[in-house]
């Protein structure tokens, strides 16, 4: 039977109450930003007033069996195409790799972060303190040494180095935090065959900023790299600090890597993606970096 709809005399039609409802979204986002999550002076660090930014990232890394799921399957992925990578002379993952490399010995290149090892317990209390990150405390996280490895990650580096793969660790934590890094990987069971020239980290040298490029070129000049694995597109190619079109842009040109020579790991909390959103201004108050990443929200209307 056909539904009509009715209206009672003086009552708001449906369009008027569909704009009542839209407004009352907009009003609702902009209260959103305009109080920033800010907690009041005398709240404590652990009572923020409103929800932070990040809730449902970390729950998501912390709670979600599909992360668990989708780690176990990114590895899978790198594991079965590993043999093949072996066996192919002209297979290289590092777009820095030139010249003769055929006759190179094979190597893995890791991120540590989000890759390799966990840091959502750093950015789990971030969100229960309701603050932002600042290096000096992430500093001080990286040294308590209590990361936890990724699932899926250590059977993978074993299985690798049971072929005779070198691995490598090209991290953004800074020199300033090598040594207790080194410490993280060691205990947790990720091999360091040749200790600290392992571990590439940023600053150890005058030419390795945050853009990896020339830590992948400095080992492939005595290694095949055969698989690179990272949650960040600057974990595989130059050139990822940009907007979000050219980011995506950058993903469609070398979609043939992805799963095969790149291996990259869910990480919904941080990275470039977001910088992208706010043009990476990382001094901004807090209100316009979230007003920044609205405008990129795209609703159903």
């Amino acid at each position: 039977m056909e539904r009509i709809a009715t209206t009672r005399p003086g009552a708001p039609g449906r369009a008027d109450r569909r704009r009542v409802r839209l407004g009352r979204l907009a009003l609702g986002g902009a209260l959103l930003v305009l109080s920033a999550c800010a907690s009041p002076p005398d709240a404590g660090p652990a009572r923020p007033t409103c929800a932070h930014e990040g809730t449902n990232a970390i729950l998501w890394l912390q709670t979600a069996a599909e992360y668990r799921a989708a780690t176990i399957q990114a590895y899978g992925s790198a594991r079965a195409h590993l043999d093949a990578a072996l066996a192919d002379p002209t297979w290289t993952a590092a777009l820095e790799q030139t010249g003769d490399f055929a006759a190179l010995p094979p190597a893995i290149v890791l991120d540590m972060d989000e890759a390799i090892v966990r840091s959502d317990r750093f950015q789990a209390r971030l969100v229960a303190e309701n603050q932002r990150f600042r290096l000096d405390d992430w500093n001080d996280w990286v040294r308590t040494e209590t990361s936890e490895a990724i699932p899926g990650a250590l059977d993978y580096v074993h299985a690798a180095r049971a072929r005779g793969v070198r691995i490598f660790y090209v991290t953004n934590r800074t020199a300033e935090v090598e040594a207790p890094s080194l410490a993280t990987l060691k205990a947790l069971g990720f091999p360091l065959e040749g200790g600290a020239d392992d571990l590439l980290t940023q600053g150890e040298q005058p030419d390795w900023d945050a853009d990896k490029s020339s830590r992948r070129a400095v080992i492939a000049r005595t290694h095949r790299i055969v698989q690179i694995v990272g949650d960040n597109l600057n974990d595989f190619i130059s050139g990822a600090h940009t907007t979000v079109e050219a980011r995506r842009a950058l993903v469609e040109r070398y979609q043939a890597y992805w799963g095969t020579r790149w291996i990259v790991m869910p990480n919904p909390s941080y990275g470039g993606w977001e910088g992208a959103l706010y043009d990476y201004e990382r001094g901004l108050p807090r209100a316009e970096q979230l007003e920044r990443k609205r405008r990129f929200l795209r609703p159903w209307r």
